[in-house]
Order: C-alpha cells, then structure tokens, then sequence
C-alpha cells in the first residue's frame, strides 16, 4: 500500500521520464518518435534472429511459404532501414526560409507597445517623471521633451497611428526597477496629448521580459484578447522597438502567424516600418 502512495507514484514518474530522456535526449516526446523508436528497436532485434533463420533454413525444395518464412525478418528489417535512410535524406534536403515583407503600416485601431523607463539610470528617471508630471499640471508638456529619450519610440508610434487609434496596450516589465510601476506615468503622458485613446497594461503588475516563454503567451494573448473584441488582425500591431531583445524575439516570433505583424521603429532614421514574416517551403 506504501508503494500506491502520490510521493511513490510521483517517483517513479520522475523515474520514467530519466529513462526517456536517456533514450530519446528529453522527456517530451512525440507520437511519432516513439513510432519511429519502435519500428528501429523492431528493426535491430530483427536482424540477429532473421540471419539465423537464414542459416537454419533448408532451402533444397522448400516452397514460397517456407522460404518467406525463414527469409520475413531480415526482409523487413532491411525495409525499415531503408524507410529511416529515405527519411533522412528528405529531411537533409528539406529547407526552411522565410519571407519578409517589411512596408509602411497603415494605421490601425489597437496597438501594442513594449514599454522601457524613460531614461538610463534611476536619478535620470526619478527627475523626468518629476518634470512630466509639473509639465503635465502647468499643461506645458511637449513632445518635444522626450526626444533622446526611451519613450521617444513608443509616443512616435502612438503619433504615426493616433488616426485611428484606439487602444494601447502596454507590455511592462515586472519588479522593483520594473516599467510596470511607472506604466501609470506613461499613461498620463499619452492621455495628455491623445485623450481619445485608451492605454491599459496587457498583464497587471508586469511580465519577466527576460522569460521568452512568458512574453510568447502575453503576445498571444494580446492578439487573442482583441479578436474576442473583434478587432481584425488587420487594425492590430505590436510594436518590438522597447523593453529587452528576449522580448523583442519572443514577440517576433509570436506573430509569424499568417495575418499578424510587428512594427519596429528605426533608432537611426526613425521610420516607422511593418513587418510581415512567415515560413516558406
């Protein structure tokens, strides 16, 4: 009874998956690697016993059953090898590329923008978000003030899209030195000089950007979230150009999806581009 117990199953579970890994490389695998792994076990096992069978058999006179008999393993086994170097050999030829297509974005209705603090180092930030909120209270902020600075690319995505914008939906980093906390700072800059347009964090309290995993579900949710609202994926873009280059590739990947893009701000020409990336065989 003491073997049936959840700490035992748990066990030998863990057991299990070592000896898969072992096998295989990892723990998680497929339908058809198991497949594969059986028909070249089958294949291997096979051989000894079919060469055998070629030697005890006696070949003077026998007939087609007789000699398929004694001849069905190593035949088999031949095949099945034959079958893994045929494959083999399709998957060396087989290429993947990709198509990009990178243009001017039309302006679409809800956008997703990777937040960065404003500025480099702690005192820096601490004294610009203290003159945007006096600018903000003496109505004299300008555009003009964030130039150099890390939320100089989101607001000239919000400005290239303001036509037709609706929502902004923020991607913050989490803890203590995290955007998510001064997302509120941003958001009164935004609502300042678009108060039409809502912003909202995708993910309350923020995500690690350094987790690729994390960010990939936060992107799908985003797209997913949207066309509940039924949005097209047409009027939605996230925008890469912030936060940390896990999230920028996390993000990326996330919309190689047919339909969905990724808008980058050059830092250089400050064009703002599209990017409509898929696979092609």
């Amino acid at each position: 009874m003491a073997n049936d117990n959840p700490f035992q199953k748990r066990i030998r579970a863990y057991e299990l998956g070592r000896v898969v890994e072992s096998f295989f490389g990892k723990r998680n695998v497929s339908w058809y690697a198991l497949g594969y792994a059986a028909l070249l076990l089958l294949a291997i096992g096979w051989i000894p016993d079919g060469i055998a069978d070629l030697f005890n058999c006696q070949w003077r006179g026998c007939g087609w059953p007789v000699c398929l008999e004694c001849s069905y393993k190593i035949l088999i086994s031949f095949l099945i090898i034959a079958f893994f170097r045929w494959r083999i050999l399709q998957a060396m030829r087989y290429q993947v590329t990709i198509a990009v297509n990178p243009s001017s974005p039309q302006p679409v209705q809800v956008l997703g923008l990777f937040l960065s603090p404003v500025a480099t180092t702690a005192k820096e930030q601490e004294d610009a978000v203290a003159a945007i909120t006096k600018s903000i209270n003496e109505k004299s902020l300008a555009l003009e003030f964030f130039d150099g600075k890390k939320w100089e690319m989101p607001l000239k995505a919000i400005s290239y899209h303001k036509s037709r914008l609706k929502k902004v939906l923020l991607f913050t980093s989490s803890g203590a030195h995290g955007t998510s906390a001064m997302s509120g700072d941003f958001r009164k800059v935004v609502q300042f000089f678009y108060p039409a347009i809502q912003v909202d964090e995708i993910k309350s309290g923020g995500m690690n950007f350094e987790d690729v995993e994390e960010v990939f579900k936060a992107v799908e949710n985003f797209f997913l979230r949207n066309e509940k609202e039924n949005v097209k994926e047409s009027d939605m873009l996230v925008d890469i150009t912030g936060g940390q280059k896990t999230n920028s590739i996390a993000a990326a990947i996330a919309t190689l999806a047919t339909g969905r893009n990724f808008q980058y701000i050059s830092t250089e020409t400050k064009d703002v581009r599209v990017f409509d990336v898929r696979y092609m065989d």
